[in-house]
């Protein structure tokens, strides 16, 4: 396991750590913990993490498998190395022009229509820190499905993001209403 990606210098810095990642079969993976003492492996989680391990699409970050042995039981997902939607969008040194914007949307769409015609059906924690860029500024949706082994997350960063970004008056009213507008 390694804690850093040598391809993620799109933003500042020499060096950027996104998440714990690692190899599996050749493939750099993130590597998401779950905060389980225990994980039971019953008939329906085995099926669901079959259809996770099935599903591929552009706008999906592949789903590798996961670990299951206590203390290290954790997910192995597609490693992007630019970050986030999020990491992006709080990044100084990052402008987006329209066209680049409208296409990392065009992305979400595309990613949540075929997740919604999959059996898994919805996401049910859709935010920009689960949206995820690759290496060829290709958005993709990640930490879908397996909801019985998540641990619900306080995103506290975003809130204070843009709780920021609103009172020093850098988002204008425009972007706000576009947003809502989707």
């Amino acid at each position: 396991m390694t804690a850093y990606s040598d391809e993620a210098t799109s933003l500042a810095g020499d060096r950027q750590v996104y998440a714990p990642c690692g190899f599996y079969k050749g493939c750099r993976v993130a590597i998401k913990k779950v905060d389980k003492q225990r994980i039971d492996l019953t008939r329906p989680l085995l099926l669901e993490l079959k259809k996770m391990k099935d599903l591929e699409h552009d706008h999906l970050a592949r789903f590798y498998g996961a670990c299951v042995d206590p203390p290290h039981c954790c997910f192995l997902t597609e490693y992007c190395p630019k970050g986030s939607l999020q990491d992006i969008l709080e990044s100084d040194t990052m402008k987006l022009d329209w066209m680049f914007k409208v296409s990392l949307m065009h992305d979400i769409v595309r990613g949540m229509h075929y997740l919604h015609g999959t059996d898994l059906k919805s996401h049910g924690a859709l935010k920009s820190s689960n949206c995820v860029v690759d290496s060829r500024f290709v958005l993709k949706i990640t930490d879908f499905g397996l909801h019985e082994l998540r641990t619900p997350e306080k995103d506290t960063r975003a809130h204070s993001f843009w709780t920021r970004e609103f009172f020093n008056e850098r988002c204008s009213l425009t972007w706000i209403i576009h947003v809502y507008d989707y």
